[in-house]
């Protein structure tokens, strides 16, 4: 994994002097997702890949906005985040996977924006040595007020119900 890390680092490098904005935030993405499982397979400490998933997201956005965006140019920073959600968790690092799902939620709209967040208040709990119980709680009354914003009136009761052992 470390030569394909440096490999991906070269490549966005270069994707980026080359103003190849889709290329440069692909190589990126999988730049922080070698070092994950570089971290996975050394079982070395944990190092912050959230920058590059940001990174990564913020560049798909800035390649959608600057011309008329499709459907596919819009799901790549979500394949992103979910991927890196999925490596956190199969590393059980997920300290920084609530906030990634948080960032995602909020450029999404309709139903997905409520998954995201409770997928975040799921990582909350998971959290060691303390599970963040009030992220947890206020992620969930999020998630609810969204889920309710959309006329899912059975999932927003389901995610107050949840908030509501907290408090």
């Amino acid at each position: 994994y470390k030569l394909a890390a440096s490999m991906y680092d070269l490549g966005r490098k270069d994707f980026a002097s080359d103003k190849a904005a889709r290329h440069a935030a692909g190589a990126t993405e999988m730049f922080g997702l070698s070092h994950l499982m570089l971290m996975y397979t050394a079982r070395s400490p944990p190092i912050d890949v959230d920058s590059y998933l940001a990174q990564a997201c913020h560049e798909y956005d800035a390649r959608s906005s600057a011309r008329a965006s499709t459907a596919v140019d819009d799901n790549l920073a979500l394949r992103a985040t979910l991927l890196y959600y999925e490596a956190y968790r199969m590393l059980g690092h997920v300290r920084a996977a609530p906030a990634g799902l948080v960032r995602m939620a909020q450029r999404c709209d309709e139903v997905l924006a409520p998954l995201l967040l409770e997928q975040a208040a799921l990582a909350c709990l998971q959290l060691r040595p303390r599970p963040a119980l009030r992220k947890f709680a206020l992620y969930l009354v999020t998630a609810a007020h969204r889920y309710q914003a959309c006329g899912q009136k059975v999932l927003s009761l389901r995610c107050y119900a949840q908030a509501a052992v907290v408090y």
